[in-house]
């Protein structure tokens, strides 16, 4: 049997809680649908991120209701805003792709 405490911790809620939504996007996805593409900046102090190894900046690919911030999941992770907007506003999902035609040929797509 398992022994489980008395108070429960929703691990998925607290990893949101550290996270606050900078901005978001539309994106194509790998079915040619289209989905979210979200930047978080992690609300922690420099000492936790840096004890627990929390990047500064993620993004997360698909719908933000489906998909929380969580770092293990994230499509993409830095340390400035620099290179976070950067890396934001250059990303297009897999729209390149159905615009050259090669997302069937890569087995996206429908």
């Amino acid at each position: 049997m398992f022994d489980y405490d008395d108070e429960y911790v929703d691990v998925e809620e607290e990893e949101s809680e550290n996270w606050n939504s900078i901005r978001s996007k539309e994106v194509t996805d790998a079915d040619g649908f289209t989905t979210e593409y979200t930047l978080y900046e992690c609300n922690c102090s420099d000492e936790w991120r840096e004890e627990y190894d929390y990047p500064k900046y993620i993004c997360m690919f698909g719908d933000r209701d489906l998909y929380p911030p969580d770092v293990m999941n994230a499509d993409w992770s830095g340390e400035t805003e620099a290179e976070a907007d950067e890396w934001f506003d250059n990303y297009h999902g897999y729209e390149e792709d159905f615009e050259q035609g090669t997302a069937q040929s890569k087995g996206l797509g429908r």
